[in-house]
């Protein structure tokens, strides 16, 4: 049976190839949400965490793709994007690194519908994007992303509405219908062009529309991202912003105070299922 340990060992092993290959390549990435908390509050993965996160400037993010389809991957990692998972197939518009050795759930429905992309240990790559320093343009272009966002819910193999409010669930399901009049890759063209559209125009702020559908709206000063930081992890070292500090009280406010005890869970794996399997 596995533990959080081998997860936390397997996903040290993923963040271990981003940042060879960056390296190597001169790319900047930095770690970003539960795994840049990690990295500060725990030196290394939050004890009951299961999945790792980075972000990267978008010029850095192209680069990078264009690195991984040259064939830099090592054997046991695959670069997989949203449109990977095939036309009208949606699950969100992250893009991951996966450990093509994990298997995480059974090959039902679910997992053919997105070509056995979502069954493996992944990494998210969120990408950050400049956008204007007007309070009321960055609000009007989170508004734009997240009505784009609900209708690519009518994309996914299923909808849990047990997540939503009764009111909530009129808004999703309205939106998952007029969704069905669109195909996926157009929605995400639209998005995409959206999410960049501020690149470029010499602005001060940044975001990454790639963050879930209740995080785009967070917004960051861009010099937090100059530079990068060196910082301890597990057994190695990864590339974190230089201001870290800024960037987690924005995501989590007081982000040195460990959640209440029924929260520290893990929220991606069933290490304890029959299912979750890794193969070196």
């Amino acid at each position: 049976m596995y533990t959080i340990e081998d997860v936390h060992h397997y996903n040290d092993l993923m963040l271990a190839e981003v940042d060879r290959i960056c390296r190597k390549h001169n790319i900047t990435y930095f770690l970003d949400s539960g795994t840049l908390i990690g990295a500060i509050r725990h030196k290394g993965n939050i004890p009951w965490d299961d999945d790792v996160d980075i972000t990267m400037p978008r010029s850095d993010y192209e680069r990078f793709v264009k690195v991984c389809e040259s064939g830099e991957l090592s054997d046991g990692y695959e670069f997989v994007r949203p449109q990977d998972y095939g036309e009208n197939h949606f699950f969100d518009f992250i893009p991951h690194i996966a450990f093509t050795k994990s298997t995480i759930k059974p090959e039902d429905g679910e997992m053919a519908f997105y070509n056995g992309k979502q069954n493996h240990m992944l990494l998210d790559i969120f990408i950050l994007d400049d956008i204007s320093d007007s309070v009321i343009a960055q609000k009007w272009k989170v508004l734009r992303l997240q009505f784009l966002y609900m209708l690519s819910w009518a994309h996914r193999y299923r909808i849990d509405y047990s997540e939503y409010s009764p009111a909530q669930r009129v808004v999703v399901r309205i939106m998952s219908v007029i969704g069905k009049l669109f195909k996926q890759s157009s929605i995400e063209k639209k998005f995409t062009q959206i999410a960049k559209s501020g690149n470029g125009k010499g602005y001060g702020k940044m975001f990454s529309a790639y963050y879930p559908f209740d995080q785009i709206h967070f917004i960051y000063d861009k010099k937090w991202f100059e530079k990068t930081v060196r910082v301890p992890f597990d057994e190695y070292e990864f590339d974190a912003p230089s201001g870290y500090d800024n960037v987690l009280k924005t995501m989590f406010g007081n982000y040195m105070e460990l959640p209440p005890a029924e929260k520290r869970v893990a929220e991606h794996y069933d290490v304890t299922s029959e299912y979750f399997k890794i193969t070196d």
